[in-house]
């Protein structure tokens, strides 16, 4: 039960909208109506699997005594009843302001993917079968989370086009949160990544021919036969051939100068190695250390295997940085998990950075992300309130509130 509520729960964030229960009149197959508004409606029978969805996922959270109980159930239902409505009149809406058209691929794909997680999930009990009968949901229900999940990206697009973020906003952002980007006394340092295809972790070869690439490179760097920059592309570009790329790696990043002392000559370097493996040897006892093991597998050696390659990592990048110039690349290739490294330290800075917006585009992108997300808020945030209420009035929704403070509360009204 805990995995497929966690499952469900990350789902959670897409259907951040609000609660109401409404109207009493009865159709003969689907039930009473819940929500009306012009040009459809939404019934008992629509909400069955979505109730017990909410129930199974957040029912035990949010009742605190027996006595809440009733209380809690109705307000569950009323939740699942708006949330659904809601997203019908935004599909409604989208589909008016051509930012959104129903795509059965993208939703086939999207139950496609959900159906086989849930296979590999629970593949011993039974797989999607299990998961259906154990959250009591149906197959219509995978469908409405895929169209649901449509609707609310395209919600996010066309919010991000109507609210946007200006220079003003980032500045505004920046002087209220400067304290968060500020960078301590550090060693600047360049990366280039050498990538293991997945394919490969259990090949011994593969690891030694791109420690061999990457020293190769080492050497032509030094000796000026190709630059830094240069060499970055080549190899960006050939581990983007086979589905991985070294760009996410290929990057700036620092390294406190707090956190280099200890590192600062050969016998330090030693000394923190052989450090490693003396606390390893406690930690894994009776386990072999082999050089290269498959890091997917879940086994005592492959645990081993990960540790020492991120300690490597961690201990050669901190001497490289003590040992290095400012502009020269460290003269060996860094063991990573998921491959090798070439290192060339940029600056010592032994004085605070103030990271600011106005000459740092990585940054500007990072606060502009940060607005947004406080704008939208997982689909429950202000931007996205102004627009539920909106297409409510639009399309003349009617409702009979059950429980209207709990409404007003998640609907950012007052009473």
């Amino acid at each position: 039960m805990k995995k497929i509520i966690s499952i469900l729960m990350a789902l959670a964030i897409l259907f951040g909208m609000t609660v109401f229960s409404v109207s009493c009149e009865k159709t003969e197959d689907k039930g009473k109506v819940l929500v009306s508004y012009d040009g459809g409606a939404v019934y008992e029978k629509d909400i069955e699997d979505w109730i017990n969805y909410y129930v199974l996922s957040q029912y035990a959270e949010r009742v605190d005594s027996a006595s809440d109980e009733g209380y809690e159930i109705n307000s569950i239902a009323d939740e699942a009843a708006l949330r659904y409505a809601v997203n019908m009149m935004t599909a409604k809406r989208l589909e008016e302001l051509s930012m959104y058209s129903r795509s059965q691929i993208a939703i086939d794909t999207f139950v496609s993917q959900f159906i086989a997680s849930c296979n590999a999930t629970y593949a011993k009990d039974g797989g999607y079968e299990h998961y259906k009968e154990q959250m009591m949901v149906s197959d219509d229900f995978v469908y409405s989370l895929a169209e649901f999940n449509m609707i609310l990206d395209s919600l996010q697009e066309y919010l991000r086009i109507i609210n946007p973020i200006t220079d003003e906003d980032i500045v505004d952002y920046w002087q209220a949160y400067a304290g968060s980007y500020v960078t301590p006394p550090s060693v600047r340092f360049d990366i280039i990544f050498f990538d293991i295809p997945d394919a490969s972790y259990e090949d011994e070869a593969v690891w030694d021919s791109t420690k061999a690439e990457a020293e190769d490179y080492i050497a032509k760097i030094k000796s000026g036969e190709i630059s830094f920059d240069d060499a970055k592309s080549e190899v960006v570009a050939k581990c983007s051939e086979y589905g991985k790329t070294s760009e996410v790696y290929s990057t700036i990043s620092s390294v406190l100068l707090t956190d280099l002392v200890g590192f600062e000559d050969e016998s330090c370097l030693q000394q923190n190695i052989d450090d490693f493996f003396a606390v390893c040897s406690t930690i894994f006892k009776d386990v072999e250390f082999k050089k290269y093991v498959n890091i997917g597998d879940n086994t005592n050696e492959s645990e081993y295997w990960f540790l020492y390659a991120q300690m490597m990592n961690e201990i050669h990048t901190k001497y490289a940085m003590n040992s290095c110039a400012d502009g020269e690349v460290f003269g060996e290739a860094v063991l990573h998990p998921d491959g090798y490294m070439i290192l060339k330290r940029v600056e010592k800075n032994e004085d605070p950075i103030w990271d600011r917006p106005e000459n740092n585009e990585q940054l500007r992108n990072e606060i502009t992300d940060a607005i947004w997300d406080s704008r939208w808020g997982g689909g429950d945030g202000p931007a996205a309130i102004r627009f539920y209420n909106e297409i409510m009035d639009i399309y003349h929704a009617k409702i009979e509130f059950s429980y209207l403070d709990n409404y007003l509360q998640l609907m950012g009204k007052t009473a």
